[in-house]
């Protein structure tokens, strides 16, 4: 049996856990303690990317030894399970698309022992699903395979995650369409001119592009939310809550004012939209109007867009908009917004 003094010998380099490299000859070594024995042994290769494959295969070959008794019939879908009942804390929403995306993932790997799942596996299921899906749904769903194999190291059921190795998908942003403010309030224009039937969608339209609320959140905002005597607004999302959860009071933007004003009743009570949706209205209006498709997270944008043209700071946009995290992805998403009203302004200049 080798031991740690025979490694300084041959100059093996600690690389990651489990896995060394010889200084000298540049070949890759795994090293690890099976049941109280020290085991080395040669992977036979200077690649590294060769090297961690060939590590898992042999952590994987270790494992099934090592707990063929102990995880013997015990299924991924029982894991899988098991990882969904301590997802508690997902907005409904959210809970229904993870169900989604395992229900994708157990015709491949729900009635497989867990000790059959290998990298090897996990590798020809990515190569398939990258081609066949796109990157955000694979990647929803290699989230959920890792979540429900660490579930299983946690319970002892596997030593290491095969699927520890996979790579996200890289996301394509997708086209932003922004409608100026002079299609904005055509496409209002249009529908309240189209029957009555429509009102209330452009209404919602309305106040989705002048409060940058989410159509969750515009949906479920009360009157009693609304404070014309300090101009601010308190947006809690209603039973769903907000996308993080947070309640959040927001000043009363002058155009969003005017809006409610206009439509408030005599009585304020309850909500102050009765529609869940203007989606149908948008693509009409849309349609008829010969506009890019818009939609309601294009309001989303527009209102982004104008709080930019009039120069507020991204870290106060991200504030309104609810976003934790100090104005990164605002600065990410409308960076470019920002410099081409820059430039429009500097050719003002005589």
């Amino acid at each position: 049996m080798n031991d740690p003094t025979h490694y300084q010998r041959t100059k093996l380099q600690r690389v990651s856990e489990n896995l060394y490299r010889n200084q000298t000859s540049g070949t890759y070594y795994v090293w690890i303690t099976s049941n109280g024995k020290q085991i080395k042994k040669s992977l036979q290769t200077k690649d590294r990317r060769l090297a961690d494959n060939a590590l898992l295969e042999f952590l994987g070959e270790i494992q099934g030894k090592e707990l063929n008794n102990l995880s013997s019939g015990i299924l991924f879908k029982d894991i899988a399970k098991e990882w969904m009942g301590q997802q508690y804390h997902m907005k409904p929403s959210s809970f229904n698309r993870t169900t989604f995306a395992l229900n994708q993932l157990n015709p491949i790997f729900g009635d497989l022992e867990l000790r059959k799942i290998t990298p090897s596996l996990c590798q020809r299921w990515a190569a398939t699903r990258t081609k066949a899906r796109k990157a955000s749904t694979y990647n929803k769903e290699l989230s959920i395979l890792k979540g429900v194999l660490n579930l299983a190291i946690e319970q002892g059921h596997i030593i290491s995650n095969p699927a520890e190795k996979l790579k996200r998908g890289k996301v394509i942003d997708k086209e932003r369409i922004i409608p100026t403010r002079e299609q904005f309030q055509t496409i209002l224009d249009t529908l309240r001119q189209f029957n009555k039937r429509y009102g209330e969608a452009a209404n919602l339209i309305e106040l989705l592009g002048t409060s940058g609320m989410r159509l969750s959140e515009a949906t479920a905002i009360r009157w009693d939310q609304i404070n014309f005597d300090t101009d601010m607004f308190t947006i809690s999302g209603g039973e769903k809550g907000t996308k993080n959860s947070r309640i959040r009071t927001v000043p009363l933007f002058p155009p969003l004012k005017k809006f409610l004003l206009r439509n408030r009743p005599e009585n304020p009570t309850g909500k102050i939209i009765s529609v869940d949706s203007s989606k149908k209205a948008l693509a009409t209006a849309c349609k008829h109007l010969k506009y890019p498709h818009i939609t309601h997270h294009s309001l989303r944008h527009y209102f982004c867009s104008n709080c930019i043209e009039s120069g507020v700071d991204f870290k106060t946009i991200a504030e309104w908009l609810g976003h934790s995290d100090g104005g990164i992805l605002v600065a990410k998403t409308y960076g470019h917004l920002r410099q081409d009203h820059s430039k429009r302004m500097a050719k003002l200049l005589k």
